[in-house]
C-alpha cells in the first residue's frame, strides 16, 4: 500500500468518523426530546428527513459506548416494533 492510498483510507475512516458522530449527537437528542425513547420506524423517517441514513443511524447506536447508551428492545404486540431508548448509568 503506497502513502497515497494510506492517506485516503485515513481520510475515508476520519469522515466515517464524524458521520457517525453527528448522528450519534443527533438520535440521542431526538430520544431526549421523545422522553428517551422512539419507535424505530419513527427515528428512521426522521433520520432520512435530517439527511442522516438507516446505516449511519445503526452504526450510532452500535459505536455509543459510553453513557448514555442507546439500547433496543421489542413491543409484545403482533406485529412486534422495535423501540429504541437510552440506558442511563443512574439506572444501574
Amino acid at each position: 500500500m503506497n502513502n497515497e492510498t494510506m492517506k485516503l483510507d485515513h481520510e475515508t475512516a476520519s469522515a466515517r468518523g464524524r458521520e457517525v458522530t453527528g448522528a450519534t449527537d443527533w438520535l440521542i437528542k431526538m430520544l431526549e426530546a421523545n422522553g428517551g425513547e422512539s419507535f424505530l420506524t419513527d427515528l428512521k423517517k426522521a433520520a432520512r428527513a435530517n439527511g442522516f441514513s438507516e446505516d449511519q443511524l445503526k452504526n450510532a447506536r452500535r459505536m455509543k459506548t459510553t453513557y448514555p447508551l442507546i439500547k433496543t428492545r421489542r413491543t409484545r404486540t403482533m406485529p412486534p416494533r422495535s423501540i429504541w431508548y437510552l440506558d442511563t448509568e443512574e439506572e444501574r
